[in-house]
């Protein structure tokens, strides 16, 4: 649903808000009694009496752009009296500037950069085919992923980290190049199962079911990853549910630590995929938390 509050990016004005209090909110407690003194413990309850009911009343996460995090800062919406609360990049990039204008300003800016480097990204993979499908044999929709689980997580975070590099400045070291071709290399060797017996036991797995009805999804995490956008990180994660399918989507909130080899549980609407049977994307879980299998291993 697009927003229509007073605080979203379309229609925020920095000039409206008022400096309250910045303040803590991650895992760290040691960090947060070091850090979170009067003003932050009063402008939280300040927070509950006055808050703006968003996203981090809900969700605890930005009330602007709705991404994870850590540091943060209490703003006072000036005309409705309203507190919100804001992750440090939205508070220093965003809401200390002087006036809308100059953010439509500084966000053209960034957009034509944004465009720019997209744009040498995109030609740089056109002229190297093999970085540009050993980056796409990580897709969960690639039908030879399953041969990418069989390398380290070093491997797998590096290869990560490239593509976002390339995203990031439109091309890549030749360091960076040779790792992710021999990488590609290593990949498409042999594999060690045989194709007729895969086949055979993909035949006997349920398909990802098909409908508009939301379903439970509970199973094992393969892998995840971030995506970075101009709202910030999203955590994505890929489960093998118990009945054979997977399924790909955002990792829920209540979940947002996530990792692999976790067992989870949600309820979500999936939509299976076009060429494979055995794969969906979903969408708006709800409902998600960790089975005892992961909670065992997470305490123990």
């Amino acid at each position: 649903m697009k927003r229509t509050d007073a605080h979203c990016e379309t229609n925020f004005d920095p000039a409206a808000y008022a400096f309250v209090a910045t303040f803590y909110c991650g895992p760290n407690l040691d960090i947060a009694e070091a850090f979170n003194g009067r003003d932050a413990i009063a402008a939280r309850e300040q927070y509950k009496e006055h808050g703006f009911n968003g996203n981090f009343a809900r969700n605890g996460t930005c009330d602007h752009c709705g991404a994870w995090f850590d540091w943060g800062a209490f703003l006072k919406h000036i005309p409705s009296g309203e507190l919100i609360a804001v992750g440090h990049i939205c508070a220093e990039t965003r809401f200390s500037l002087q006036s809308r204008d100059i953010f439509e300003l500084q966000r053209a800016k960034r957009l034509r950069e944004r465009a720019k480097t997209a744009a040498a990204a995109a030609k740089y993979l056109r002229t190297h085919p093999d970085i540009a499908d050993a980056f796409h044999l990580f897709r969960p929709d690639d039908k030879r992923a399953d041969r990418t689980y069989n390398l380290t997580e070093k491997a797998l975070n590096t290869l990560m980290h490239i593509e976002e590099s390339l995203k990031h400045f439109g091309t890549l070291t030749e360091k960076q190049a040779a790792y992710v071709v021999k990488l590609r290399a290593l990949i498409l060797e042999k594999h060690p199962k045989d194709k007729m017996e895969k086949a055979a036991r993909d035949a006997l797995l349920e398909s990802v079911p098909d409908g508009d009805e939301r379903i439970t999804i509970r199973g094992k995490v393969v892998s995840t990853k971030v995506d970075y956008t101009q709202y910030g990180e999203q955590w994505k994660m890929l489960v093998q549910d118990i009945r054979g399918f997977r399924v790909y989507g955002s990792i829920p909130s209540s979940i947002y630590d996530a990792q692999r080899n976790d067992y989870v549980t949600f309820i979500a609407r999936v939509k299976r995929s076009k060429s494979d049977r055995l794969f969906g994307f979903y969408s708006r879980p709800t409902s998600a938390s960790f089975v005892a299998m992961a909670i065992d291993r997470r305490d123990g």
